[in-house]
């Protein structure tokens, strides 16, 4: 694993999915905090909003879960 493209990627990546999001909706200035923030704490920016931190904490039960069971099906697989 490229740990320099890695940790690029964590920075760079809510930059650029607001980028998206404003290329698709109308976003107000809470929802682009709320993206700009949603790799907390891995990401630059700390949520400053209620629903900044429920962004980020069900993204994180997400990640945890998506990896679990990729983990599960990969050993299941492997077996």
């Amino acid at each position: 694993v490229n740990k320099g493209k890695w940790c690029k990627y964590l920075v760079s990546h809510p930059k650029v999915a607001l980028i998206n999001a404003k290329k698709h909706f109308s976003v107000s200035e809470k929802e682009e905090q709320i993206i700009i923030s949603h790799m907390f704490p891995f990401g630059i920016e700390i949520p400053k909003s209620k629903e900044a931190w429920i962004v980020v904490l069900n993204d994180k039960v997400a990640s945890i879960y998506e990896f679990l069971l990729f983990g599960i099906i990969q050993g299941k697989l492997l077996k």
